[in-house]
């Protein structure tokens, strides 16, 4: 019976497991909130346009509130900590294989947030240029020098 496991460490290697998976998520939850936080520093487009102060002039470089700096150090701080958690549950993992799964849904879903991410940043910016009716050809082509 050498290969049986007890019920106590059953319950042991479970329950990090268990860790290992919360305190992965916290990870990645933590990680989308500074890149929304981020975004929304550059763009202003969570609130009203009058809750933000303007850093930069003429145009705006960071337009922020006093909230962006809390939100920003309690998702920093909620991921570093999950982070030293998955490490210290991920030592007392045997078989290190099994983090290849952990491993690829992580890279994967760090690749959506920033493609989302990236897409907000952009998005935000030519739904404003389109609402304001400032969408066109602009300079790139002389209008006046086209056959019609």
């Amino acid at each position: 019976m050498s290969g049986a496991v007890s019920p106590l460490g059953a319950a042991r290697s479970q329950g990090r497991v268990t860790t290992f998976v919360l305190s992965l998520g916290l990870f990645v939850a933590g990680l989308a909130v500074v890149l929304a936080t981020i975004v929304d520093m550059r763009r202003a487009f969570l609130l009203e346009p009058g809750a933000y102060r303007k850093l930069g002039a003429p145009s705006a470089f960071l337009q922020y509130t006093p909230w962006h700096l809390l939100v920003l150090a309690i998702a920093l701080i909620s991921a570093i900590a999950a982070y030293r958690v998955m490490r210290g549950a991920e030592q007392h993992f045997g078989d290190p294989s099994g983090l290849r799964v952990a491993r690829n849904v992580l890279a994967g879903l760090l690749m959506a947030m920033l493609v989302v991410d990236l897409f907000v940043y952009r998005i935000v910016q030519a739904e404003r240029v389109a609402s304001a009716g400032k969408a066109g050809i602009a300079k790139t082509f002389a209008l006046d020098a086209l056959p019609t």
